[in-house]
């Protein structure tokens, strides 16, 4: 019998108290959120928009990154303020650092302005914060809270920073020449295969065998234990079966550790032949939940909740699942992601269930990547402004796409029917997607211009470099004055070197002739959506359609992908890096339609509803079309 299948049916039974719980989808952009919706597609953001409020877009932070629009969202400020100005940033003070060193725009330590989850702990709401950027490590959180006796209000769990394992696929070349003995082995028929692995620091032993209750001949059947306790360890018994649309063929969460650490993880027997000849096992990605909460609930959440987001689309592009439609796969390869993702939102949402019923606390945050990863991965193939893409492939990833979103909208309505009317739910996302197929090399036009240099091994000579875009301003362009660690331009020539950048990059063409770079916006000039700021680059740039840009070193000022892709990050005005608000409960007002909003509106808006406190430094409206007269 299957040792399986997290059951996500969830109570009808309403949870009394939470004011608020926040989900993002990372990466939904509104024109494909409009165009599902139009379709029927997902019940659940058509049900918020008839029972609250939504708006016709939002305008996202620029860059149009994921660090960058959710600390908009969620300080209510953009990242001139806040610091957050690309999912990497510059280390500071400047003149301890050169303009190359970097520092991750996720890390709370980056953070230049009170997040909201902070300040509603602050108001005397009990926020739980399950997945959320900029929310880890804990301690700047927890210190500010501390100094206002509010710690005990704020409990947050981050598994990002500590993979234990990755996902893995085990095959039958892991099968042992010589079967070791398996003491105490299920009920078996003919022969065996016998294989180990280990994930972190937990060994496991595995079985393929012929079981004596199935009636089909050869091996049928695989046991996994963990190799620590022998013959009383818990035996998993898993039978093969192709992907499906469901989640009822995974074992149980299993528990491995690292160290002190611990995490769960889980299997799925994809395919098992007969004659032993193949297998696929798959392990799934587990890790740590480090984060500010005691030993007890961090017990508890894992007993509850399977397993942290396990993003499989990288692996999935290299062929962990076989191969990809686009490299000439069946079809398998989506089939076994997309079940992936399923058990990932039916996770979500026994995690989610478990806190709301046990916890109960008052503000919620939480989160997804699956949508994100897979307009990275596919739209490309599916944007319609990429041209020469097979029609039935453009049809076929769209519906793979489509797939993912209705399985986070499956995820929405589990909260919605659990939490009752009157908590306000809202889904708000970073930034949109748009598909592209070449890279434009910045630095290489510049080096060109002679206002950039190159070391030998590909790195920007900064002894020689007036001008780049940096690792963390991809978009911009920074200026190497001497006020900077390394810096060589004098404060005077700053003006001189940015107009020779300017016209360098306006002037620079394909070889099409077209151009390449078609706006470079000086900081000093323009004005909102976190442009400047002590962390912000000098210029911002956008480009021609179907480039995105690069810092590499190439001597060709534009570079084609051998496949289109999906991306983010340019202007935000532009419709497509565009993205999603919606929202209903107390406080808000009854399918009420707003008209195109800022990230940094909905916090404020959301807090109006609440009757609470926004973030200190928030420069948000407050909306009032949306609020409950």
């Amino acid at each position: 019998m299957l040792a399986c299948a997290l059951a996500v049916t969830l109570l009808p039974a309403q949870v009394a108290g939470p004011k608020l719980v926040i989900v993002s989808w990372d990466g939904a952009p509104d024109w494909v959120v409009d165009r599902l919706l139009a379709e029927g597609k997902l019940p659940n953001v058509a049900r918020l928009a008839r029972e609250g409020v939504s708006s016709e877009s939002v305008i996202a932070a620029f860059p149009s990154k994921t660090a960058v629009g959710h600390a908009a969202i969620f300080t209510g400020c953009w990242g001139d303020d806040n610091g957050i100005v690309n999912n990497t940033v510059p280390r500071l003070p400047i003149g301890e650092h050169t303009l190359l060193e970097t520092y991750s725009g996720f890390d709370s330590r980056s953070l230049r302005a009170e997040p909201a989850y902070v300040t509603l702990a602050k108001d005397g709401l009990k926020v739980c914060v399950l997945s959320a950027t900029q929310s880890y490590p804990p301690e700047p959180h927890v210190d500010a809270l501390k100094k206002v006796g509010a710690e005990g209000r704020f409990t947050q769990f981050s598994g990002f920073e500590s993979p234990l394992s990755e996902g893995q696929m085990i095959g039958a070349e892991r099968f042992d020449e010589k079967p070791a003995a398996w003491e105490g082995a299920p009920k078996h028929t003919g022969r065996v295969a016998t294989f180990s692995f280990k994930l972190a620091d937990t060994a496991f032993f595995g079985l393929a065998y012929d079981s004596s209750d199935d009636p089909a001949i050869g091996f049928d059947t695989v046991a996994i234990r963990k190799a620590s306790t022998g013959a009383a360890a818990e035996t998993l018994i898993l039978k093969p079966a192709e992907a499906r649309e469901d989640s009822t063929k995974w074992s149980k969460a299993v528990r491995i550790r690292s160290g002190q650490r611990q995490a769960n993880t889980s299997f799925r027997l994809f395919e098992l032949k007969s004659d032993g000849s193949s297998m696929a096992l798959y392990c799934r990605k587990a890790s740590a939940l480090p984060g500010a909460h005691t030993a007890e609930q961090e017990e508890q959440y894992l007993s509850h909740y399977p397993g942290f987001h396990d993003d499989e689309f990288s692996p999935y592009e290299r062929g962990i699942f076989g191969k990809p439609k686009f490299s000439g796969g069946d079809g398998t390869a989506e089939r076994r992601l997309l079940e992936v993702v399923k058990s990932d939102c039916d996770y979500l949402a026994a995690g989610t269930a478990f806190v709301l019923d046990t916890w109960k606390p008052d503000v919620i945050f939480h989160y997804t990547p699956m949508s994100d990863s897979a307009g990275h991965t596919w739209m490309g193939y599916m944007d319609p402004e990429v041209e020469g893409v097979d029609p039935a492939v453009r049809a076929y990833f769209w519906e793979c796409y489509e797939r993912v979103f209705q399985m986070q909208d499956a995820w929405l309505g589990t909260i919605l029917d659990k939490v009752g009317p009157e908590t306000v739910v809202a889904l708000v996302s970073d930034h949109g997607m748009q598909g592209v197929t070449s890279y434009a090399n910045v630095n290489a036009i510049l080096a060109k211009a002679g206002l950039a240099t190159f070391g030998p091994e590909g790195r920007i000579d900064l002894s020689k470099t007036k001008v780049c875009a940096p690792p963390w301003a991809d978009f911009g362009l920074v200026v190497n004055t001497v006020d900077r660690k390394g810096g060589i331009v004098a404060l005077a020539d700053k003006k001189k070197v940015l107009q020779d950048a300017t016209t360098a990059l306006l002037s620079a063409r394909d070889p099409d002739g077209s151009a390449i770079v078609t706006s470079v916006m000086q900081a000093d000039v323009w004005r909102g959506l976190g442009l400047g700021g002590a962390s912000g680059a000098d210029a911002f740039l956008d480009f021609a359609p179907g480039l995105y840009p690069s810092g590499r070193r190439s001597s060709n000022l534009t570079e084609r992908s051998p496949e289109p892709f999906g991306v983010h990050g340019f202007v935000p005005y532009r419709a497509k890096m565009q993205t999603v608000f919606y929202a209903r409960g107390k406080g808000l007002a009854r399918g009420a339609k707003l008209s195109t909003i800022r990230q940094v509106d909905i916090m404020p808006t959301l807090c109006r509803a609440l009757g609470a406190t926004p973030p200190p430094k928030a420069i948000g409206n407050v909306i009032g079309q949306a609020i409950d007269k």
